[in-house]
């Protein structure tokens, strides 16, 4: 693409999603006003090479070709124990210098990891950029049970409140 090769291709079971998800980013602990809307497509490249990333970063520790949040069509059991088929996020580093976190917890490279909603994951060595996964579903619904409009604040509630809440080590 573009003169450059492409580090991933997308596996036989990339499906776009039909949940609305968004992927918000935070700057030395405030929310920035924008999320990204990641549910238009089955990939996003995460990267500094503006040719070819979907989500560029400026920070010097991140690789050309980072890091990809893959959809995967996956089953899954539901509540009422019917098993059903959805689009999932997941992530992969790229085999970066600086490797990719989930919820502070180093990613092997060239392995997905599913992303859970209130996931918060960093790119590289940046402290001040991290970034939190959720649907548009979720963040409604939590909005109306504390009784509030003030989206951007929850969010900054829910990023300080995540790491323990979803620490997960046996995630893979």
């Amino acid at each position: 693409m573009l003169g450059v090769t492409l580090l991933f291709n997308e596996p036989p079971d990339a499906h776009q999603p039909e949940i609305r998800w968004r992927l918000y980013r935070f700057k030395s602990g405030e929310v920035l006003k924008k999320p990204l809307y990641l549910h238009k497509r089955s990939c996003y490249l995460v990267g500094r090479e503006g040719r070819v990333a979907d989500i560029t970063t400026a920070h010097p520790s991140c690789s050309n070709q980072h890091t990809v949040i893959q959809y995967r069509l996956v089953a899954k059991e539901q509540a009422d124990g019917l098993i059903s088929k959805q689009a999932r996020p997941y992530l992969m580093d790229l085999s970066s210098t600086n490797g990719t976190f989930i919820n502070h917890n180093r990613l092997e490279p060239q392995c997905y990891y599913e992303l859970l909603e209130k996931d918060t994951s960093r790119f590289g060595n940046s402290r001040y950029d991290s970034y939190i996964l959720l649907h548009r579903i979720y963040l409604s619904l939590c909005l109306q049970q504390h009784q509030t409009h003030d989206r951007f604040s929850f969010i900054k509630f829910l990023y300080g409140l995540t790491p323990s809440l979803c620490y997960d080590s046996k995630r893979h």
